[in-house]
């Protein structure tokens, strides 16, 4: 496992510390609980980034959307005071 670069070398450490010590199932769930922490912490800072990202793009959506219902309206005044 320590030559395989699939994982970290902390892994690979606390890995071989586990085993020397008899206790890997913990020192597995201790590895676990902290990956999934980084991993909560990548995800809330993507979703920070996209937010706002998200929001101009649906408010230019529904401009788009405004300005292809009211422009119709507006050459239809004009055409009528022709």
């Amino acid at each position: 496992m320590g030559a395989s670069e699939a994982f970290p070398g902390i892994v690979t450490g606390a890995v071989s510390v586990g085993e020397e010590s008899g206790d890997l199932s913990r020192v597995l769930h201790e590895v676990a609980e902290e990956n999934e922490r980084d991993l909560d912490r990548e995800i809330k800072a993507v979703m920070t980034l996209l937010e706002p990202l998200l929001v101009i793009v649906v408010g230019a959506m529904v401009g788009f959307i405004v300005m292809a219902m009211v422009l119709p309206i507006c050459d239809l005044g004009n055409t009528l005071q022709v």
